[in-house]
């Protein structure tokens, strides 16, 4: 028989994962339980048990819009979609350079329509357009920001970066002479990000983490830089003194 040795760390990690996971589900089943029964009983089949909402909407002899099929669709297939003639695109295209493919990607669309970046077909209700998390153009950019932040002025290597993404997209190579100081490397990097990963949910994260929020929206409060702690949380906590964010008291 061979003997596993356990260490009283090992023991303890596992102790402490075992105790998150509980706690995780005990707080999912509160949830669950303030749920009408039929959102609860799809949510049950399709979330745990692994069921297709079609294969739902059969069971429990629905339609498949209300079994969330179609309503899954539809979150797809509206996403950033002109909604009567309220495009809501603000992305301008003078921003872009000649030639530059993403332009016609991101290009304010007709009633009805959505962008070219997430027009993927509709096939029994359901799209294929997937959402991006994370991608090789948003790891260079990052890679060529966070260099250049450690640097005096910029190098070959940061540029090689931020000119791998701008050739993927038909436009020309900068070089240091166009990017000379620190500033001036850095500002391209956000302008690349902001083109590069429009309408995919980082502009907004890199606004903050950037320090650029007051600049860009100079009448948006500090305060909303972040949400308020649900006040259902901060119940659960003993000492609910500075648990809030501020401005939110």
């Amino acid at each position: 028989m061979k003997l596993v040795t356990v260490n009283k760390l090992e023991t303890d990690s596992l102790l402490n994962y075992q105790s998150m996971a509980f706690d995780a589900q005990s707080r999912m089943q509160k949830i669950l339980q303030t749920m009408p029964a039929i959102r609860k009983r799809i949510f049950e089949l399709h979330k745990l048990e692994g069921y297709s909402y079609k294969e739902i909407a059969e069971s429990l002899n629905i339609s498949e819009k209300s079994s969330g099929g179609v309503g899954e669709s539809v979150n797809q297939n509206n996403r950033y979609r002109n909604q009567d003639n309220g495009n809501v695109i603000v992305l301008p295209q003078s921003l872009f350079e000649a030639g530059d493919n993403r332009k016609a990607l991101v290009a304010p669309t007709s009633n009805g329509n959505r962008p070219l970046k997430f027009n993927s077909p509709q096939i029994n209700n359901e799209t294929n357009g997937d959402f991006p998390v994370i991608r090789a153009a948003d790891v260079m950019l990052l890679y060529a920001e966070a260099l250049n932040a450690t640097l005096t002025v910029p190098n070959t290597d940061a540029l090689a970066a931020l000119n791998a993404v701008r050739l993927n997209a038909g436009i020309t190579a900068l070089n240091l002479s166009t990017v000379a100081t620190k500033d001036d490397f850095r500002n391209a990097v956000y302008k690349e990000r902001r083109l590069e990963l429009a309408l995919e949910c980082d502009r907004w994260f890199d606004i903050l983490r950037t320090g650029q929020m007051a600049a860009i929206y100079p009448l948006v409060p500090a305060i909303r830089t972040v949400y308020p702690v649900p006040q259902v949380e901060i119940d659960n906590i003993t000492d609910k003194t500075g648990w809030q964010n501020t401005g939110y008291n």
